[in-house]
């Protein structure tokens, strides 16, 4: 798995002093991914829903995301979003040697 594209989220997290980005991924987020994430902060995962969710709050940022789709949100504090390449690399970390 690795990150296609990671853009400006529509959504209005700044009104909300957050700013997101949308972050697209080559495979489905499964639970290697989750699992990978959940070192960067304190992991919330209910899993007994029709479709499972996440979330990783770590300071200055919150992830959000569903299994089996093909992307998360992200939020961060500040606009030049400085957690981001750990997001990135935590991600490519998970990446399978075939990929």
């Amino acid at each position: 798995m690795h990150v296609t594209t990671v853009e400006r989220s529509f959504e209005p997290c700044s009104e909300s002093g957050w700013y997101g980005y949308d972050v697209h991924l080559s495979e489905p987020i499964d639970g290697a991914l989750i699992d990978a994430l959940a070192a960067l902060g304190r992991l919330s995962r209910i899993r007994t829903l029709k479709r499972p969710f996440f979330t990783v709050r770590g300071d200055g940022f919150l992830l959000r995301g569903i299994t089996g789709d093909r992307f998360l949100r992200a939020g961060f504090a500040k606009k030049d979003a400085p957690e981001l390449s750990d997001i990135l690399s935590a991600i490519d970390a998970n990446r399978d040697p075939a990929d």
